[in-house]
């Protein structure tokens, strides 16, 4: 359970980290915001990692007895995937929307591009924490109910003798 509300925790941070970035854009040091930019990076990596190596954890420790491992965890690949090209895929859409083109400062891309293509992805992270945390919660109820009804059981076992 400790490693469950970890990986909410960092999901969470992750997630505010992208809500962050765009952010860097009001920094008008050009100094400043390139270090806040490797600060932000640096964190966003971190808590990502974090996030990634937990759930991958839990997936393992949440496979049911007798079930065909490769099967799972390749259908965990998949759908993980699925996701990313996803995301990808919207995340190109807006940026291709919002294509200006070539300016003598570099910029190609409407800064409000980026500002909906980080809020959508922070969204979707904010929406997965709010899931995992509802997962976290079924999953606690379990295994106090199992607990539970082992206790009673050996309880019902011990009877005292007469």
């Amino acid at each position: 359970t400790f490693r469950a509300r970890m990986l909410i925790s960092a999901m969470s941070v992750f997630g505010l980290v992208i809500f962050i970035i765009p952010a860097l854009a009001l920094l008008h040091d050009r100094g400043l915001q390139r270090a806040s930019f490797f600060f932000i990076t640096a964190v966003f990596g971190a808590s990502f990692g974090m996030a990634f190596t937990m759930f991958q954890e839990l997936t393992w420790q949440l496979l049911p007895d007798g079930i065909e491992v490769a099967n799972a965890m390749g259908f965990n690949v998949m759908c993980r995937l699925l996701g990313v090209g996803l995301g990808n895929f919207v995340s190109g859409l807006v940026l291709d929307l919002s294509y200006t083109g070539g300016a003598t400062n570099g910029a190609v891309y409407d800064p409000l591009g980026y500002l909906l293509m980080c809020t959508l992805s922070g969204l979707v992270v904010m929406i997965s924490c709010y899931t995992a945390h509802l997962c976290y919660e079924a999953h606690k109820s379990l295994v106090f109910s199992a607990e539970e009804r082992k206790s009673a059981t050996t309880t019902q076992t011990m009877a005292p003798a007469a």
